[in-house]
């Protein structure tokens, strides 16, 4: 997390508010994974709909998508606001901690809506093609937060509040440039008002491809809370403040995986777009050996006629896709 890496330099407070930020990473992750439930799940969906070029379908599906999120962001910013001590406190808070997570998460949980519409609406600019502009929401949301960071700390004087502040409104500035974009006239698809509505035969595909990476993060928040709380209750505050630092440089380390998804990413919305066209001839054979899983799911998202058969019959995907096909 960015702004736990500012915490430490608290004159007086560095450890215990360290402690009392890294104890909120739970619901951050639970955050995450609501937003990638929809992200994840209808991305996919645009891409096919886009291959098949009906954008007019994939329009419905975006603007489904985005009403979602929303949604999901009132209902989570107000479980998570009223119940936040409560949360905190199961999750191993001590009294002296406390205080310092409080103010962190209510900013925080305050400005989940950008979050929201960052992490849930980024992939359906990826999976158009405007790769860049998805990286810049990334970077321009990044070089904001690292600018506030020390102003609002530091110069204003905010601690941990300003922390908090410095990242939502860097994730706020995020929301307004996709939103930007997503409304303007470069995008190939719009959001539009007459597509808000959510429909049960367009959310429901969306939410059945979104929920094993939804499981994912939400098991990795489980996961969390059960190192947190065994930490803070035999190690102390100090232990859950080392475990918070260890996480953040878990969290650098995974950054050398970042090439191998983004290949992954582009396999997925090259495979989709292809087999929805009914061209395949666009797609290498090395990509369905090396990459058996993504190329497997978008066999089975594709219409019947579009399916290929493998040219590396030791790889275990085909009877992934045969099985997946049946049921289809």
């Amino acid at each position: 997390m960015k702004s736990s890496l500012a915490v430490p330099c608290f004159p007086g407070v560095g450890a215990s508010a360290l402690t009392g930020v890294g104890l909120f990473t739970p619901i951050l992750m639970l955050i995450n994974a609501f937003a990638m439930l929809a992200g994840a799940g209808g991305a996919p969906r645009v891409a096919i709909s886009i291959g098949k070029k009906d954008n007019r379908t994939a329009e419905k599906i975006l603007g489904n998508c985005f009403s979602l999120l929303i949604i999901m962001a009132v209902i989570l910013t107000f479980i998570f606001f009223i119940f936040a001590p409560q949360m905190l406190t199961l999750f191993g808070e001590s009294g002296k901690t406390l205080p310092y997570a409080v103010s962190y998460s209510r900013i925080y949980i305050l400005g989940s809506i950008f979050v929201l519409i960052v992490m849930g609406m980024n992939p359906f600019i990826t999976t158009q093609g405007f790769a860049k502009i998805s990286m810049l929401t990334t970077v321009i949301g990044a070089v904001i937060n690292i600018i506030l960071d020390p102003i609002f700390i530091f110069v204003l004087d905010l601690g941990v509040r300003g922390a908090a502040l410095a990242t939502v409104l860097s994730q706020a500035v995020g929301a307004v440039w996709i939103l930007r974009f997503l409304t303007g006239k470069k995008t190939i698809l719009h959001l539009r008002k007459e597509n808000f509505r959510l429909r049960r035969d367009i959310i429901l595909p969306c939410l059945a491809l979104g929920i094993s990476t939804f499981v994912m993060l939400s098991t990795e928040s489980i996961l969390s809370i059960s190192f947190t709380s065994s930490l803070s209750r035999y190690g102390g505050d100090l232990a859950v403040g080392a475990m918070t630092i260890i996480t953040s440089d878990t969290s650098t380390s995974d950054c050398l995986n970042l090439s191998d998804y983004f290949l992954q990413s582009s396999v997925q919305i090259i495979c989709i777009h292809t087999l929805s066209h009914a061209d395949t001839s666009r797609i290498p054979n090395g990509v369905w050996a090396y990459y058996p899983s993504e190329t497997a799911v978008c066999q089975a998202s594709a219409p019947q006629r579009n399916r290929r058969a493998s040219t590396y019959p030791w790889s275990p995907w085909p009877r992934m896709v045969a099985a997946q096909a049946a049921r289809m």
